[in-house]
């Protein structure tokens, strides 16, 4: 017998840690950029234009593929739909928790908090629009 798929509920926490996550490390950066004189660790030039790019960009390829995968769970036989639809809810968060761990790492390596501060925030908030809202469980009145 395979695994249940989580719950919505289930969901939601693991939404709640991948954003936390990414939360705590952003805010870690300027502790850390303040433990090193202020600069950089390390400036790379480039990372100023990837960075920022890299945020909407990760929403453009979570909202594609959760799509995708939203269908593939439609098509799916029954047992497997819930694994599907866990997936197009995980899959796009761990995405956006990427771009915002890339930039904050970036805002460490150059010091600078623009444009990075605004690329995390970004990927913060679409993070959000990812949560699942609702419970199917049966409530007790």
């Amino acid at each position: 017998m395979a695994d249940p798929a989580p719950t919505p509920a289930q969901l939601r926490i693991v939404a709640f840690a991948l954003f936390g996550g990414a939360a705590a490390f952003a805010l870690a950066v300027p502790l850390l950029l303040h433990l090193h004189g202020g600069q950089g660790y390390d400036p790379v030039a480039a990372l100023d234009l990837v960075g920022p790019l890299l945020a909407p960009s990760a929403l453009v390829g979570a909202l594609l593929l959760r799509a995708r995968l939203r269908r593939r769970a439609e098509h799916a036989p029954p047992e497997q739909r819930q694994g599907f639809a866990a997936a197009a809810t995980l899959v796009p968060l761990a995405m956006l928790e990427g771009a915002a761990i890339f930039n904050a790492v970036a805002w460490l390596l150059n010091g600078t908090a623009y444009p990075f501060v605004l690329a995390i925030v970004f990927a913060l908030g679409a993070m959000v629009a990812f949560v699942p809202r609702t419970d199917d469980a049966p409530r007790a009145h």
